[in-house]
């Protein structure tokens, strides 16, 4: 008897053990915030939860969404303070790639064997120079057998004018050339690519534009879509506001009904021996 009993105990604690593991594995208020990409930031609880989760703290037409510069968030999805979802997009610069949990880009530097380089100095793509391994006595012109190449050819070194570079680049020979920054508004690898000069503009999104257009940061102009809804009008930092209706605006005499802005917009009654319509009018 007391075998079973015994018996009986450990297997319940098994089983107790078993259901507390289940539920420690989906249970994401241990997660706090900055979150991975496939969740938001609950910011009144701090932790993650999936997108459309979490509850307004304000009613549709008072809250304003946030920015990607607001929240600090460089890429990624991410809670834009409304219960909306709020892209702001890739990393743009390149050996940049964006962290999960800080939502920021972060640059991932390449050696010389990443790069294919045998020899000389090389820009790791993140402001560190490397220095590659010598060329042996067979082959001992570095970039005699191509860019940062052991070869026995004489290496011609490139220019900044040559190769239309900025920042740090090598000459192919294995030096490594500095070749300036980029007039503004344009920033070396603003486009993406390497050591070229470029601007990319944010997106309405990035900037925390709803609606309208205006300059972008490329010299360009950013062009948003319009409000949705004839209550809602664009206004002058490019947000939404909504104005409710009221019964003087709607032409209503009696009765309720939504008020444009996600409330209700109520009348008054009519006068006793008359019925108000679908139409909201006083039927005579």
């Amino acid at each position: 008897m007391t075998s079973t009993r015994t018996l009986g105990i450990a297997l319940a604690s098994v089983a107790v053990v078993f259901v507390a593991c289940g539920v420690e594995e989906i249970d994401l208020s241990a997660k706090s915030c900055p979150c991975p990409t496939n969740l938001v930031c609950d910011e009144a609880a701090n932790r993650c939860v999936p997108p459309g989760s979490i509850k307004p703290t304000s009613t549709a037409s008072d809250c304003v969404p946030k920015s990607c510069d607001a929240l600090g968030v460089e890429c990624s999805a991410t809670n834009d303070g409304c219960n909306g979802l709020l892209d702001c997009g890739k990393c743009t610069l390149p050996s940049t790639t964006c962290n999960a949990d800080s939502h920021k880009c972060v640059c991932e530097p390449k050696n010389c064997v990443a790069q294919g380089a045998e020899c000389g100095e090389v820009p790791s793509g993140c402001g560190e120079i490397y220095k590659c391994a010598d060329c042996p006595a067979s082959r001992p012109n570095c970039g005699g057998g191509g860019p940062n190449k052991c070869g026995n050819s004489v290496c011609t070194p490139a220019t900044c004018a040559s190769l239309g570079a900025c920042g740090s680049v090598s000459d192919g020979c294995g030096k490594i050339l500095d070749c300036g920054g980029c007039a503004a508004p344009k920033i070396c690898g603003g486009s993406g690519v390497a050591n070229k000069c470029g601007c990319t503009p944010k997106t309405c999104a990035q900037a925390g534009w709803q609606c309208g257009s205006g300059p972008d940061e490329c010299g360009g102009t950013r062009v948003c879509s319009e409000c949705e809804g004839s209550n809602r009008t664009c206004e002058a930092n490019h947000t939404c506001k909504c104005t409710p209706s009221t019964c003087a605006s709607a032409g209503w005499q009696c009765g309720s009904g939504p008020n444009g802005c996600g409330g209700t917009l109520t009348c008054p009654a009519c006068p006793v021996g008359r019925t108000c319509t679908s139409t909201h009018h006083c039927d005579d």
